[in-house]
């Protein structure tokens, strides 16, 4: 999948609270906004939303580092990365096994010239629906 459609894809499976937190300049108030969604329930990826970091580069970079899954704001801080398997006291070493409210990293953007990935990886983000 090319990194536009990815784009396009990620940002259209968003609700509107988060797409606008995406709109939103980067300033001093972004994080207490992040923190607002948060409490009421979605998801925030901050290296995302907050920091303006491009949705599928994000996403490469996890799965370059060996990241399945990465904490959403609220959640505890992952301090040994995938692959350490040496932790100091007092960690929190990354487990496989991802936690509830975790975000996702799809590992099939790994090879993105496989265009049989593309209806997986839209399975993933499916577009968002208002709740009725």
């Amino acid at each position: 999948m090319r990194q536009n459609n990815f784009n396009a894809l990620y940002k259209a499976s968003l609700p509107p609270a988060v797409l606008k937190l995406i709109q939103t300049p980067e300033g001093p108030s972004i994080e207490g906004i992040a923190t607002e969604l948060q409490q009421m329930g979605y998801q925030i990826d901050m290296l995302i939303m907050c920091y303006k970091w491009d949705p599928y580069e994000t996403m490469l970079i996890r799965i370059e580092g060996g990241w399945a899954w990465v904490p959403a704001l609220g959640m505890q801080p992952v301090t040994s990365p995938p692959g350490i398997n040496f932790p100091f006291p007092g960690d929190n070493p990354y487990q496989p096994t991802p936690p509830p409210g975790a975000i996702i990293v799809p590992p099939l953007l790994a090879n993105p010239t496989d265009a049989s990935n593309d209806a997986k990886i839209i399975a993933m983000y499916p577009p968002y629906q208002q709740p009725a």
